[in-house]
């Protein structure tokens, strides 16, 4: 059964093509527009990484490991309002944290050593490491 069915005239069809060549346009640029903003937005966030990873290691001598994990990582930005996570094995990480907050980029940090199991899988497996002390 065909409900609401109406048969639409030439200049009807015609009127709907332009609407949707139109909305088509725009949402081209809009998506065009966020691909920009992202590609920059991710440019600063690398830079805040190098920044963040050469500090955490002048202010702990004692740092294991930095690594980026979570969309950044994993290249799925789906919007320019994504964030840095970011995991370290330290001795004094809530000293590694007041460094994050120096920045205007959020960043989430995350303790390894007492992570539980899921999410240090999924460091492991999407994980990007940035440091490794030298043993």
């Amino acid at each position: 059964m065909i409900v609401g069915y109406m048969e639409l005239t030439v200049e009807e069809t015609a009127f709907l093509h332009r609407i949707a060549a139109r909305w088509k346009r725009e949402n081209l640029r809009e998506a065009q527009a966020m691909s920009l903003r992202i590609a920059r937005r991710r440019e600063t966030a690398w830079k805040v990484i190098d920044s963040l990873t050469a500090e955490f290691q002048r202010r702990d001598e004692h740092l294991m490991r930095v690594v980026l994990f979570g969309s950044l990582a994993r290249d799925e930005l789906l919007n320019d309002r994504f964030d840095i996570d970011l995991a370290v094995e330290s001795s004094c990480c809530s000293d590694l944290l007041g460094i994050t907050m120096d920045h205007d980029f959020p960043v989430d940090l995350l303790d390894l050593t007492c992570a539980g199991s899921h999410i240090m899988q999924r460091i492991e497996i999407e994980g990007k490491e940035l440091y490794r002390a030298e043993c």
